[in-house]
């Protein structure tokens, strides 16, 4: 409690400039989003308002948390499609995005993850493989998804037939 207190257990402390705010009767903290992986931190009370800016590097944090899931012993083919997807949205680990994809495709044969082994390897500049995948991923879809997502995987066969042929 407040009788207790010793400085020495702070995990933390830092200075905070105060600066003018609206009068608010109680107190409240809120937590704002400025950027990818910053937020500020404010507290306002009475007509005082004082706020801090945090930091957090969000993609290692992810590839901790994926490197850990993948090293546990009951990893299904879910987790390495979450891997192998996290690599193609947010970049990295390109060279084992290709094994991830291709083990989720084992575990689970189906569009999403012919869809997503034809990605992984087409950034990979191996897009003549990847065209199969893509045609294996349309078929399959057929009574299953919704025509414009077959449609979106047509447009983008022929996007990546087109490039290749220039």
């Amino acid at each position: 409690g407040a009788y207790a207190y010793s400085q020495a257990d702070d995990q933390i402390r830092f200075t905070v400039k105060p600066e003018p705010a609206p009068f608010t009767e109680w107190m409240v903290f809120t937590l704002s989003p400025t950027g990818s992986g910053t937020a500020e931190v404010a507290m306002t009370w009475e007509k005082l308002r004082g706020a801090f800016p945090i930091e957090v590097d969000v993609p290692a944090i992810v590839w901790a948390e994926i490197a850990s899931e993948l090293a546990e012993k009951d990893v299904d083919w879910e987790d390495y499609f979450a891997a192998a997807q996290y690599s193609l949205d947010q970049g990295g680990h390109k060279d084992e995005a290709p094994g991830w994809a291709e083990k989720a495709m084992a575990g689970q044969p189906g569009f999403w993850t012919f869809e997503l082994m034809a990605r992984v390897l087409h950034r990979a500049g191996r897009t003549a493989e990847a065209l199969p995948l893509l045609d294996r991923a349309m078929a399959d879809a057929r009574g299953k998804a919704p025509q414009e997502y077959i449609d979106c995987l047509a447009r983008t066969k022929a996007d990546w037939d087109a490039a290749a042929k220039k």
